[in-house]
């Protein structure tokens, strides 16, 4: 979703968004989540074209709403998560 509002020809992004299916993960307490919130207030996620779902994570339990927003961190969750439960299922 980055840059999405850089494009600045509307009939491209139109274009482009047709079918897309985007799948928005973030950390509990990321300094970019509190942004989010309010901006989705504002300018709640599409349904559709493009479809936007948001998943919450709380992988890291720190009040380092900077320190949060590791996307290493996220990954490494995400992996472990994935882990446990390929492990759980077995």
């Amino acid at each position: 979703m980055t840059g999405w509002s850089s494009v600045r020809n509307h009939e491209f992004r139109k274009q482009n968004a047709a079918a897309l299916f985007t799948d928005r993960v973030f950390e509990h307490g990321e300094i970019l989540a509190y942004i989010r919130l309010i901006q989705s207030y504002i300018v709640p996620p599409s349904a559709k074209n493009p479809a936007i779902q948001e998943t919450r994570v709380n992988f890291i339990v720190s009040p380092n709403i900077v320190g949060n927003h590791s996307m290493r961190m996220i990954a490494c969750g995400l992996v472990n998560a994935a882990g446990a439960l390929r492990e759980h299922a077995d």
